[in-house]
């Protein structure tokens, strides 16, 4: 693979005299490359300088690279900060920690990581973004190419990553050979039209054959993903999200008087909160409290919010936990989704869920579990909803019942650990796998005990 390089060009109106005297000797067998006659027309002389940038890049990033010898698995993602697809990515990585792979996380984005902190010391972190931005987007690729192809992983997964994409759609075959390849999507997301977009619908037609397994949260995505394109569903591996599992202790309100809905989310077109502010319209009895950040398209949404009287907006909070005991009810109003982690998290918690249907919801929400809105974009279905949620406690507290049983089968961290032992036995072995299995049950065999101890 040869290295991307910058050029640059210095002027110069006279032809030096070696390119002259080499040019004299073809003028007899092609008229045009006389250097008179070039000269004659006023042409001028550029040579180019060339900077290996690519190169010093690579070379940089290499001595940053504490393994050079290799590691088993590298994970890349743009950054590490509040996100689903963020908790995804730390979540591998504390399962990849506890088996002892030696691995390597790179951040292909500029963009501070506020997560970075909550990384597991065991694995080694190269700010590839933050080295290499400066190239252009054809030599970062050439860069992060190289790097893998001389590290040699067992395994690359990549977890959003735009550049890790481009690798694997233009170089697949080549880093294929050497690695098996894994990446994690989720849903798609749509743009002003309504069309389809994101990565899956970018890059996934050209990259599926150099991919073993694609990594997803719900049932819904691989079956749209594998209409639109005729993949195989077997090229989709379902892997749920853990959740913290504190929140499972954590008692169900049966309040009559608690009339709170909490709604948390980034004020964005697919999280709609002009469609919460018109539910709050509905029900001015009822007292929603509004947690989430504002993105460009959704700084106006703010003064909306304020002048709404049974609005109050707070900060984005640090962790669900700190929130959750003082809600009944949680209210999701996405356009668009996966599965989201703060309905696992609401679930958990035992709250009562009324949310949209749409995307992966219905893997953790259905009529046995929540409430959900089929006419997702009408104000009115969402106030019915909640209405009934919160008047007739004995159904309400009944589904949230439900809805935190099926968080503990099939959020937990042993559950999760579970299916990616399997998802990745190809590359740990069975030996491994059978050690890590009888490991993890005398671990949870022991923190029954402890625990039934606790309860004494």
């Amino acid at each position: 693979m040869g290295w991307p390089v910058h050029y640059t060009a210095e002027k110069r109106k006279g032809i030096p005299a070696w390119l002259r005297e080499e040019m004299l000797s073809l003028a007899s067998l092609e008229y045009e490359i006389n250097p008179n006659i070039i000269q004659s027309h006023g042409l001028e002389f550029a040579p180019l300088a060339i900077h290996p940038a690519g190169g010093r890049v690579y070379r940089k990033l290499m001595n940053l690279v504490a393994h050079r010898e290799g590691y088993d698995y590298i994970l890349i993602a743009p950054w590490v900060k509040m996100g689903g697809a963020d908790l995804v990515t730390l979540c591998h990585l504390r399962y990849l920690s506890k088996r002892r792979v030696r691995v390597l996380l790179i951040l292909t984005e500029v963009t501070h990581s506020a997560w970075l902190d909550k990384v597991p010391k065991e694995i080694d972190i190269l700010q590839f973004g933050k080295e290499a931005s400066w190239l252009s987007p054809i030599e970062q690729e050439s860069v992060l190419m190289r790097l893998l192809i001389q590290l040699e992983p067992r395994c690359v997964h990549n977890i959003n990553s735009r550049l890790a994409w481009s690798c694997i759609k233009n170089s697949g075959k080549t880093l294929a050979a050497i690695s098996d390849v894994y990446v994690s999507l989720y849903c798609d997301d749509y743009d002003k039209d309504g069309c389809p977009v994101g990565y899956g619908r970018e890059f996934l037609r050209e990259s599926a054959p150099y991919i073993r397994k694609i990594l997803t949260d719900n049932c819904s995505y691989p079956e749209q993903i594998c209409a639109a394109y005729g993949l195989p569903l077997a090229a989709f591996e379902v892997v749920k999200v853990p959740t913290d599992e504190s929140l499972l202790k954590l008692p169900i309100s049966r309040s009559e008087g608690n009339r709170k809905v909490i709604w948390s989310g980034r004020f964005d077109p697919q999280k709609r909160p002009e469609l919460l502010l018109e539910v709050a319209k509905l029900l001015p009895d009822v007292e929603f409290h509004v947690y989430g950040q504002a993105v460009v398209s959704g700084r106006n949404k703010l003064s909306h919010f304020e002048s709404q009287k049974n609005i109050t907006v707070f900060s984005p909070y640090s962790s669900f936990q700190a929130v959750a005991e003082d809600y009944r009810v949680l209210l999701n109003t996405s356009a668009w989704d996966g599965l989201p982690n703060i309905l696992v998290e609401a679930a958990a918690s035992g709250m009562v869920i009324v949310t949209s249907n749409v995307g992966g919801i219905t893997d953790l929400v259905d009529e046995v579990t929540g409430f959900l809105v089929d006419n997702h974009s009408d104000p009115t279905a969402y106030a019915e909803a909640i209405t009934q949620c919160l008047s007739n406690i004995v159904v309400s507290s009944k589904k949230a019942e439900c809805a935190r049983l099926r968080v503990l089968q099939n959020h937990s961290w042993r559950a999760f650990e579970c299916k990616l032992d399997e998802v990745f036995a190809n590359l740990w072995g069975r030996n491994r796998m059978v050690q890590w299995a009888q490991a993890a049950e005398k671990k949870h065999l022991c923190e029954g005990v402890t625990e039934r101890e606790n309860e004494k």
